[in-house]
């Protein structure tokens, strides 16, 4: 009897009651059905999941995230998927939230701004010595006798001095050194390194800092195209959040396998992810605003009120 291709994965000798739930799971993603798998703690539900889910993904292109609420199962997902990292050829990483991965503490909106700043900076640098290496060539030329070339470097010496002064202008804005870093060192170390184990968010963070490196921005290049993600539930349920996660992966939602752990507690997690609130702070600024800069929209109704 043949043996089926997604034991290739599964990094132990697996008990009967996982061979039938295996079979079944892939039969199901195969002809691409849902499925609910419910088993008791300790019967190996997430390498019977994870094992057929990863064998369909590599036979259809697509990225198997696995997604919990519970720390400890993210942890236990990153010790299973190096146990199948070291049996079969797999890249697999586990996400987490930039709040945690900070080098800095800084909060979204002020990374952000930091990184467009930090971005435009190394771009204004880049212009910078793309023109130097042209007028060290033109001066060459020139020196040669090409007149064409004299009048050439008059012109890049003018943009030259333009870029310096758009430079100078970097002084008095903020950005980040570790992003810096990012955009002008040279990062394959730290892709190899992630690429060699399945990495944890926190080993990431010590390896990137050690480095001047900001991890969290690394890992999001790390996981364009892996067959593995381990995340939180946000990322698969909040919309904006998952818009942007797909994005980094690289991957349509129909080029994604979701198994998702401890799937009694999506309906509370999905409703908590759909809530909107409003903190008092925000409260608070949208009465300041107009007393201190005034209405934001002015009237333009001229009849005396009645």
């Amino acid at each position: 009897m043949s043996t089926a291709s997604y034991l290739q994965y599964f990094p132990y000798e697996p008990y009967e009651h996982q061979r039938e739930a295996m079979s079944r799971i892939h039969g199901a993603l195969e002809a691409g059905s849902d499925m609910l798998f419910e088993g008791a703690t300790g019967t190996g539900k997430t390498l019977a999941s994870l094992v057929p889910a990863l064998d369909v993904a590599a036979e259809t292109d697509k990225t198997v995230v696995i997604t919990t609420n519970v720390h400890q199962q993210m942890r236990q997902f990153r010790r299973e998927a190096s146990a199948i990292a070291e049996t079969a050829d797999i890249r697999a990483v586990v996400f987490r939230g930039k709040s945690s991965m900070c080098h800095i503490d800084v909060g979204y909106e002020e990374c952000q701004a930091l990184r467009d700043t930090t971005r435009e900076l190394v771009e204004t640098e880049r212009d910078r010595a793309e023109l130097e290496r042209e007028q060290r060539a033109l001066l060459a030329a020139s020196q040669d006798g090409d007149s064409d070339a004299t009048a050439a470097r008059g012109a890049v010496m003018d943009e030259l001095e333009s870029v310096e002064e758009e430079l100078a202008e970097f002084e008095d804005r903020e950005t980040c050194e570790h992003y810096y870093r990012n955009l002008t060192a040279d990062t394959s170390e730290f892709f190899a390194w992630l690429y060699e184990d399945v990495r944890t968010p926190d080993e990431i963070y010590e390896f990137a800092g050690e480095r001047g490196l900001c991890g969290y921005e690394l890992l999001k290049e790390g996981v364009e195209g892996v067959d593995l993600v381990v995340c939180n539930y946000r990322h698969v349920l909040d919309p904006m959040i998952r818009e942007q996660f797909f994005r980094w992966l690289g991957r349509d939602p129909e080029d994604v396998i979701a198994v998702v752990d401890e799937a009694h507690n999506v309906e509370s997690a999905a409703r908590e992810n759909a809530r909107r609130t409003l903190t008092e702070t925000t409260l608070e600024r949208a009465v300041e605003w107009p007393l201190e800069y005034g209405p934001l929209f002015e009237s333009t109704n001229t009849d005396p009120p009645a």
